[in-house]
């Protein structure tokens, strides 16, 4: 099956990996994870599936108007998704993580209306859409797992931008922001204090509505008022309550 991932000038040797996340972490667990029938192990999605796909940082996964092919699960990095004009213009709508989806919005018009890119050096799990139904055949509620998969997806990320639709302020839209984030890189229904933004400053900003000065007047302040500490990539939480009080009251 030929492959939508359009290649950074950079060569697959040098595209280094970040860790995995394990397989119980992925969005697609309950539906690849080998189940036994009698004396029987039975993995036909992982017997389809195309397995971690490395992705170097500026890579497509694929672009607007690509037919789609394939429901795709993130093992590691970072993918960002664009929404471009008529004109060129490029707009972020969304960031996705390890473990989570990518690529479902194609799945009502069969081609892509977005663009997603890795931001940093990625890796993807994929089952071809050409597969499904024969995928479906052979394991009991396959489909159903997979639909119920989408439809809580396509909720959750309904409600994080109507989160950030509300808030007024550019504060309060990056306090949403980072505590929707570290809310989803939690472990054990414990919110994330400390997350590395793999995106920069500028594809935050587009997918905030705010300026590039603006972002960074907003993360300025944040810092002075210890409700966050940020260097680099890497951002530490040090004061949730306040955060969750910007973001959300």
């Amino acid at each position: 099956m030929s492959m939508n991932i359009s290649r950074h000038p950079k060569s697959e040797q040098n595209i280094k990996q970040d860790k995995h996340i394990a397989c119980s972490d992925c969005a697609l667990d309950d539906i690849c994870r080998p189940f036994s029938i009698g004396d029987r192990i039975i993995s036909h999605v992982l017997d389809s599936m195309e397995r971690r796909e490395p992705l170097a940082a500026g890579d497509y996964l694929y672009r607007k108007g690509d037919p789609l092919s394939s429901i795709n699960a993130i093992t590691s990095g970072t993918l960002k998704l664009l929404r471009i004009s008529n004109t060129g213009q490029e707009q972020v709508v969304g960031f996705r993580f390890p473990g989570e989806l990518v690529g479902e919005e194609g799945i009502s018009p069969g081609r892509h209306c977005l663009s997603a890119v890795a931001v940093d050096n990625a890796s993807v799990c994929k089952i071809p859409m050409d597969k499904l139904d024969a995928i479906a055949e052979k394991i009991p509620d396959f489909q159903k797992h997979l639909f119920d998969l989408l439809s809580r997806q396509c909720y959750v990320m309904h409600q994080q931008f109507s989160a950030y639709a509300a808030r007024n302020s550019a504060e309060e839209r990056l306090a949403a922001f980072i505590l929707n984030v570290a809310e989803r890189h939690s472990a054990n229904n414990k919110t994330a204090t400390e997350i590395q933004l793999a995106m920069n400053r500028d594809d935050i900003a587009s997918f905030l509505g705010l300026r590039r000065e603006t972002l960074s007047r907003s993360f300025s302040k944040l810092q002075k008022t210890d409700v966050i500490w940020a260097k680099g990539k890497t951002l530490k939480v040090l004061n949730l309550k306040e955060l969750r009080h910007l973001a959300l009251d």
